[in-house]
């Protein structure tokens, strides 16, 4: 029986990009070289300082009296058994949140910061992500935040429209801001979970994908990587 440390951030792109690089970067620990430019950390980081604090209907005016009370912290589960408790293996949840809200009825929300347009295929990825946040932060590890229920998630978009000069040598670049709520889901997730956790368990790695993504073996394994061997595929 193994036990699979699973990050929220990789249910996205990474496992739908290629699954043989997801099984090695979990199995075997290696990262693939996809990077996330450091200007969207920087704005992900003042987004998240910007709110932390405020009343949730900043956020939007759609979503139920509450505040933000903290950015940007691990969470990590208990071991999970997916498959209705029958899988021969487990997987802990571990990653970073953007921002968690609570209610004033006692629920919470968790809220993730896009700054590009979110069409209806990456909501649907992005799904998996707030959901395993959720799961996480219901079932926690011990000596990690535990919040219950989780009520709402979603995302708020940022979407980059115009560039004002402010004054002498600062601009302001103004975005068109979007709430976008995801329908919490569990048995969807689970059966996604179940999905992961199985193909982890393979005694082998999946074979190469045909497309965009691919793996040799090491870690120049996509296209912008330029390898002589992808010629070859």
């Amino acid at each position: 029986m193994s036990d699979f440390i699973l990050s929220p951030s990789d249910f996205a792109f990474t496992y739908d990009g290629c699954k043989r690089c997801f099984y090695y970067k979990v199995i075997q620990k290696v990262k693939t070289p996809l990077a996330l430019p450091s200007i969207f950390r920087t704005i992900d980081q003042l987004t998240i300082d910007f709110f932390e604090g405020k009343d949730v209907r900043e956020i939007d005016k759609s979503l139920p009296p509450g505040r933000v009370i903290f950015g940007d912290r691990k969470v990590k589960s208990k071991p999970l058994r997916p498959d209705d408790g029958k899988s021969a293996h487990t997987c802990t949840i571990n990653g970073k949140t953007d921002t968690i809200v609570e209610f004033e009825d006692g629920t919470y929300g968790i809220v993730d910061f896009k700054t590009s347009a979110i069409n209806d295929k990456k909501a649907r990825l992005y799904s998996r992500q707030l959901h395993a946040y959720a799961i996480a932060l219901e079932n926690a590890a011990d000596g990690f935040t535990q919040l219950s229920p989780v009520s709402k998630l979603g995302l708020f978009v940022m979407e980059p429209y115009d560039l004002q000069d402010l004054n002498d040598n600062e601009y302001g670049l103004m975005t068109k801001a979007e709430w976008i709520e995801i329908p919490r889901d569990d048995e969807k997730f689970k059966s996604f979970i179940s999905e992961v956790v199985m193909l982890l368990g393979q005694s082998e790695p999946p074979k190469k994908a045909k497309g965009r993504f691919h793996w040799d073996g090491c870690q120049d394994c996509y296209w912008w990587c330029h390898k002589d061997k992808l010629d070859d595929y």
